[in-house]
């Protein structure tokens, strides 16, 4: 976490994330990590970095760039899939296209952006 001057005030690691079971049924089988934390003073910048591994999946998670009321100073979403196979998506309200690498082993596609200003939650949406 970042204040206004770039200025470090605090890192959290895994280990100071609260955990709460997720899902539904009868047997639970998400886990969901949260921290709330105590801000001086508005803005803020936070930078959250993290790496999901995923085998012998139909689907990849959604890449949702932006929230409501949420700006955005630099997002990637990396996906790497073995050469021989390919990747479908379809990119939804967007006109990101993804930067497509291969190295022989593996296809990877890369969305980012860049400086994306708040969105105005408007009254009565989702």
């Amino acid at each position: 976490m970042f204040d206004t001057r770039g200025l470090s005030l605090q890192k959290y690691k895994k280990l100071d994330l609260a955990k709460q079971v997720a899902g539904s049924g009868l047997v639970p089988d998400n886990n969901l990590y949260y921290i709330r934390f105590p801000v001086a003073s508005y803005p803020i910048t936070m930078l959250v970095d993290y790496e999901v591994r995923f085998n012998d999946l139909l689907n990849y998670p959604d890449y949702e760039v932006q929230l409501p009321e949420q700006s955005i100073e630099s997002s990637v979403f990396i996906a790497p899939v073995p050469a021989d196979l390919d990747l479908r998506f379809k990119g939804k309200n967007t006109s990101i296209v993804p930067v497509k690498t291969n190295d022989g082993k593996l296809n990877t596609y890369s969305w980012s952006v860049k400086n994306l200003p708040a969105l105005i939650k408007e009254a009565g949406s989702c």
